[in-house]
């Protein structure tokens, strides 16, 4: 147990200071910091996913695999149904810079599952820190993951992560509603599929993470907007 206490202290010293020096390097950086995004968001979720399954039970740990590769598989699935007939999300494609062109399956960067695998456990661990209540809990974390999608989507178009789209094919700017709504519903399902089987959410490194992106993510909006 103070194996796995040191391992999530240090998670938590790592995410600030990978996330802190992102900051700086999409700021004096910009170009260097995209080449690095694949490969840094591998090795930040590979890494916690890592953690996450070394804080779980003997028997923890295979639901935990179970679950997160359903969560991982789901996601991408939704995520290549989505871009392709615009019927979730709202009409968008992806750019090359989550997967260098490459790594992505029909068009969809693999990265996005893992994002969305992450994004759901810190968003159900936060859940947990703002009300003891289990019901209460699974739409806390529905509408947790939200707020962070909120917070992503104008830094992540800014980078061309991603780009919304209108009937015809142009980019705009508007985020569309079904967007916010499909987060929702896709975060609340696997939130109740984690509660439903008592993961192990104990542990600050998952905060850490949500609010470390969340950290990320806001400053660079601001400093975006002052830049624009």
């Amino acid at each position: 147990m103070e194996g796995q206490t040191n391992l999530n202290k240090l998670s938590n010293y790592f995410l600030v200071i990978i996330f802190s020096v992102g900051v700086l390097g999409h700021i004096f950086i910009l170009d260097i910091m995209k080449i690095l995004t694949p490969a840094t968001l591998f090795i930040v979720n590979s890494f916690l996913l890592f953690v996450f399954i070394k804080n779980q039970n003997d028997i923890g740990k295979k639901k935990s695999i179970v679950i997160l590769a359903l969560i991982f598989l789901f996601t991408l699935f939704i995520e290549i149904l989505g871009e392709k007939t615009g019927a979730i999300f709202g009409r968008y494609a992806y750019g090359n810079v989550l997967s260098y062109d490459t790594i992505e399956i029909f068009n969809v960067p693999i990265i996005i599952g893992f994002n969305w695998v992450m994004v759901i456990l810190s968003a159900t661990a936060l859940s947990q820190k703002i009300t003891h209540n289990e019901y209460l809990q699974i739409p806390i974390s529905g509408l947790i993951a939200v707020a962070f999608d909120y917070t992503l989507e104008p830094v992540a178009i800014r980078l061309g992560y991603w780009y919304w789209l209108d009937g015809f094919g142009f980019t705009i700017k508007e985020i569309p509603i079904e967007n916010y709504i499909a987060w929702f519903i896709i975060s609340t399902i696997f939130a109740f599929v984690i509660k439903r089987f008592n993961l192990n959410l104990k542990g600050n490194y998952l905060l850490y993470y949500f609010f470390s992106q969340l950290f990320f993510f806001q400053i660079l909006n601001i400093y975006m907007r002052a830049i624009r």
